[in-house]
């Protein structure tokens, strides 16, 4: 009971938004229902909604913004401008989920201010006993229940647009949807991500200009994972060249 009256709640809230910001609109210009053209104005109300909604519509539009046989060039060029920049949970949490996962003894410092925070989880700079510079990736709490709630609200909108929408079930939603289930449940494991991490540094171990940070185990569970520090530069639209080569 207390489930469908979780899921009831959220499909308001989403539906709530979906109002505000006319979405309804974006699915004629989407051709999910009636047909319109595509419009800058349907496409921002598009990618603030899904920014609203949180990680698991983020990450829906994330997906969407790479498939232009689904989308209007437009939506695909603002979907692509998808922020995912959430406050930090209280260090605090993070301070018990190292303590429950890998033990007071194993990190002799651990920074309260994050280096990145997003919707599935944040990364702090710590130092190990041993002496090892790392950062650790600890899981925003609560996000899991969060995404199977979300998952389930987009599974019964899905189901309701294929009954009754030939184009939906021409666009494929339930295998869409499937798919981003697939996504989120690896973004969300870090024993997964541990494995690619370290199956793309075998991979790329012939690059010497190629750095993948190493995965320090033993400290690698579902909701925690510890990488050495690496020093660089943020990643910006200058490619972090000086400016006068930047401008060519």
């Amino acid at each position: 009971m207390a489930k469908r009256f979780t899921r009831a709640r959220r499909a308001l809230e989403v539906t709530r938004i979906a109002r505000n910001r006319r979405l309804v609109r974006v699915l004629r210009e989407i051709g999910v229902v009636g047909d319109r053209p595509a419009t800058r104005e349907g496409a921002v109300e598009f990618r603030v909604a899904l920014e609203q909604l949180g990680t698991t519509y983020l990450k829906l539009g994330q997906l969407l913004s790479s498939r232009p046989d689904l989308l209007p060039d437009v939506y695909i060029e603002e979907l692509g401008k998808l922020v995912d920049d959430v406050p930090p949970f209280p260090f605090a949490e993070v301070e018990r989920i190292v303590q429950e996962d890998i033990g007071d003894d194993t990190i002799v410092k651990l920074e309260p201010e994050p280096l990145a925070a997003a919707s599935i989880a944040q990364i702090h700079e710590a130092l190990l006993a041993d002496g090892r510079d790392v950062v650790i990736k600890v899981r925003r709490p609560g996000v899991v229940e969060q995404v199977d709630l979300d998952l389930d609200v987009i599974r019964s909108a899905v189901g309701f647009l294929d009954k009754r929408s030939e184009t939906a079930q021409l666009l494929q939603l339930r295998a869409l949807a499937e798919e981003l289930e697939v996504h989120l449940r690896a973004e969300l494991d870090f024993v997964e991500e541990a494995s690619n991490t370290e199956l793309i540094a075998r991979q790329m171990a012939d690059y010497d200009d190629l750095i993948v940070p190493k995965v320090i185990r033993p400290y690698v569970t579902e909701r925690l994972l510890v990488l050495e520090r690496i020093r660089g530069e943020r990643v910006t639209a200058d490619h972090g060249l000086p400016a006068e080569q930047a401008a060519r």
